[in-house]
């Protein structure tokens, strides 16, 4: 998986064949960034994990209190 704006690209003028399939032209929604955990992670961080994602939409969306 790669960005088409310049990953796919630079693999082309490598010389490498590409394919590229856009998530929008095949019916899936485009997700511009995920976090991976494991469950374990996940079970023993919770909190931690929610003030980041709380921390980041409130950054995304311009908000300055908590």
């Amino acid at each position: 998986m790669a960005d088409l704006t310049n990953q796919s690209i630079a693999l082309d003028l490598a010389g490498h064949e590409i394919t590229d399939l856009p998530f929008a032209d095949n019916g899936v929604p485009y997700v511009a960034e995920t976090y991976t955990v494991t469950d374990q992670y996940l079970a023993e961080n919770r909190d931690l994990l929610e003030a980041l994602l709380t921390a980041e939409v409130k950054g995304w969306t311009g908000c300055r209190r908590s």
